[in-house]
């Protein structure tokens, strides 16, 4: 059973956090919104994703990409199940995850745009783990190596996402 006191990042903050990432688009990307794509990683992606959309005063383009990295906790290979659809030729691509553990993810699906075409690549999380090599654009917290799940990320058995906090399991 997941326990209050287990409260990483809470749907309050996670809410100011998707505030400033909004504020932070509207301000770089104002009447440029058909040069703008916003990708979120499927699946844990999508609250936080919603969040900063409810937020943002400026129009863009959306994508999603769908990949697995993961089997229950271990990290294994790529497996790329939704492909990008937007010709990102000349766009100014942001990825949208929920959580850089090692950054091999982003760091890849970074790559996968540059060579697709795009003028910008960056990178927005809710958390990065402390030991994440990688430099991420827009963070909302960084974290150890606690277990997360909660507003958008599941545990090992699938479940989770639902929770409004994110909390160490």
């Amino acid at each position: 059973k997941v326990m209050s006191n287990n409260i990483l990042f809470s749907q309050k903050e996670v809410e100011e956090f998707s505030k400033k990432v909004a504020a932070t688009l509207d301000k770089e990307y104002k009447g440029r919104g058909d040069e703008l794509v916003l990708v979120p990683l499927l699946q844990g992606a999508i609250p936080f994703y919603s969040e900063i959309i409810k937020n943002l005063n400026s129009d863009c383009l959306v994508d999603s990409v769908g990949i697995k990295s993961y089997d229950g906790k271990v990290q294994g290979t790529f497996n790329v199940y939704k492909d990008f659809d937007i010709d990102l030729t000349g766009k100014h691509v942001w990825l949208i995850d929920d959580i850089a553990d090692s950054g091999n993810t982003l760091e890849y699906l970074m790559d996968k745009v540059l060579k697709k075409g795009a003028a910008t690549v960056n990178t927005c999380t809710l958390l990065t783990r402390r030991s994440c090599p990688m430099d991420v654009d827009l963070c909302g917290k960084i974290i150890d190596d606690e277990w997360c799940v909660g507003f958008g990320m599941d545990g090992a058995d699938g479940l989770g996402r639902t929770l409004n906090d994110i909390v160490a399991v």
